[in-house]
């Protein structure tokens, strides 16, 4: 029986807005909501961010999409009136995404592009190495587990095609998957991809959307959102004993990309 308007919205949880204007939205998605979920909505309308957004009085359609277990920044359309404008930037790569993830071992730091087919589909990931961290300066490896897989690497990657998965298997193929990802990653049972471990604490896996930059289609207001996650200081970061604020990592972080082409 379908719950009524006012349990379904205690059902809910809140989902944080980063941007909102007449036409877009931009919220941070929660780890373990898929974005619309089709065949899988539930009678409460608890279970996607769609339905979430739409229990606040909102009507709005993706205009892409976060894997489940994958959290941070999603853009959706308020209004049909821009919907192709926007539309048309993703196809033409005019709006620059950013992700952060938390790979197995040291990263090369040599390693900056990844171009390897998806399906029969070209695909390509730039990567840049934020911090590395390694078992030998950290904490002592449990009895059992291959100390090189106790390395962490912390990653910016930009995606320069936008096929399924990409940034995932992107890192699986290179030799470092994302932590926590119980699809690519490791199955042997000797590192933290693919399997729930001591590190994981159940948080899904170690890849958040961060950042959108692009020109508003009707404003034509260059607009920047950024979604820090929040989550990771207590889990994944906390691993990499990263003790610095947000704000002194991320201005650090944003000052070494200065002079770069954002294009």
């Amino acid at each position: 029986m379908q719950l009524g308007e006012r349990d379904r919205l205690k059902a809910v949880k809140p989902i944080r807005v980063l941007f909102e204007d007449e036409d877009l939205i931009a919220v941070s998605k929660p780890i373990g909501l898929v974005v619309d979920a089709g065949d899988e909505r539930t009678t409460d309308g608890a279970e996607d961010l769609i339905s979430a957004l739409e229990a606040t009085g909102r009507k709005v359609f993706p205009y892409h999409r976060l894997d489940r277990d994958t959290s941070g920044i999603v853009l959706l359309g308020k209004s049909r009136r821009i919907s192709r404008d926007v539309t048309k930037l993703f196809e033409e790569k005019r709006i620059r995404k950013s992700y952060l993830a938390v790979v197995e071992g040291l990263w090369p730091k040599a390693l900056n592009k990844v171009e390897l087919k998806i399906g029969e589909k070209d695909a390509v990931t730039t990567f840049r190495v934020l911090r590395a961290h390694s078992h030998t300066t950290s904490y002592e490896a449990p009895i059992g587990i291959d100390q090189t897989r106790m390395d962490r690497t912390w990653l910016e990657a930009l995606p320069k095609t936008g096929r399924k998965h990409q940034i995932r298997l992107h890192c699986a193929d290179s030799g470092h998957p994302i932590l926590g990802d119980a699809v690519y990653g490791k199955k042997d049972g000797a590192g933290d991809s693919g399997k729930k471990s001591a590190w994981d604490n159940g948080v899904g896996h170690a890849l958040h959307a961060y950042k959108l930059e692009f020109k508003h289609p009707r404003t034509k207001t260059m607009l920047t959102i950024v979604d820090p996650p929040e989550s990771w200081k207590a889990t994944w970061l906390a691993q990499m004993e990263i003790g610095v604020t947000w704000a002194k990592l991320f201005n650090a972080h944003e000052a070494s990309l200065s002079g770069e082409d954002k294009q």
